[in-house]
């Protein structure tokens, strides 16, 4: 062979390894098949080609939960996007419940785009580094989109779960998911007093009806309704500086 057949006969040979890996990527990290089920704004239940079902958690955000303004609205448009319908998923991990956690594709990162529309929160405690979510969650904040027509977007679902306001499981065996009836579905979250809670010390009090936010030396800490967080991002009450630190 001379040389010029063997820089042929070798090119060739790149090419076709090239086309082969472009054209079977692995499967360890991705899923796709139809849609059969929509549990609530950022869980699927997937159906593949072996017929084996799989349930996907939308990795870095969180939907409101059942009874909190904008669930509905949040499960209804992620039903638009992929209810019935075949999708990708690049599964990234799976969490405690054994729920795949993952980017669902259409034609759209389904993810980015509930966010985007004010219908699910960029999850910051498990992706404080995704900037693609984090700017869909600024257009949504910026243009009053979803749940930020509420005071400081309401309630987060995280501090929703945590408050003992909802028995809530996820996992499906344990807990199936029901509709919630229209009447309560766009109630605001039932708001606490801040006197009741063992962990007030620890956590930030965010007023329901303003969105600010008071530490536990301020004096609207105890008779104002709201919520508790660890992770609080409304404006600081400027008795007691909330969030800053020592008041500054």
């Amino acid at each position: 062979m001379n040389t010029n057949s063997f820089k042929n006969w070798a090119a060739g040979l790149c090419a076709c390894v090239a086309s082969c890996l472009l054209a079977s990527p692995s499967n360890t990290d991705e899923l796709s098949g139809t849609v059969v089920n929509i549990s609530d704004g950022d869980t699927i239940t997937l159906l593949d080609a072996e017929k084996h079902t799989h349930k996907v958690r939308l990795a870095a955000i969180d939907a409101p939960e059942k009874t909190q303004p904008f669930s509905d609205a949040a499960k209804q448009r992620l039903t638009e996007l992929v209810g019935n319908r075949p999708v990708v998923v690049k599964t990234e991990t799976r969490d405690r419940y054994g729920r795949e956690i993952g980017r669902v594709f259409v034609l759209v990162e389904v993810n980015e785009l509930l966010v985007r529309e004010g219908l699910a929160f960029h999850y910051v405690h498990y992706n404080p580094d995704d900037t693609v979510i984090a700017a869909a969650e600024t257009f949504a904040r910026k243009n009053k989109l979803g749940v930020w027509t509420l005071p400081n977007g309401g309630q987060r679902p995280w501090d929703f779960r945590r408050s003992g306001k909802k028995k809530f499981s996820r996992n499906a065996k344990e807990s199936p998911d029901l509709p919630a009836k229209a009447s309560e579905a766009n109630k605001p979250p039932e708001a606490l007093t801040a006197e009741k809670s063992d962990a007030a010390k620890q956590l930030f009090w965010v007023t329901l009806s303003s969105g600010k936010v008071h530490n536990t030396s301020c004096k609207n800490f105890k008779n104002t309704k709201g919520y508790l967080t660890d992770n609080p991002s409304g404006p600081d009450c400027k008795i007691c500086g909330g969030a800053k630190p020592d008041g500054e």
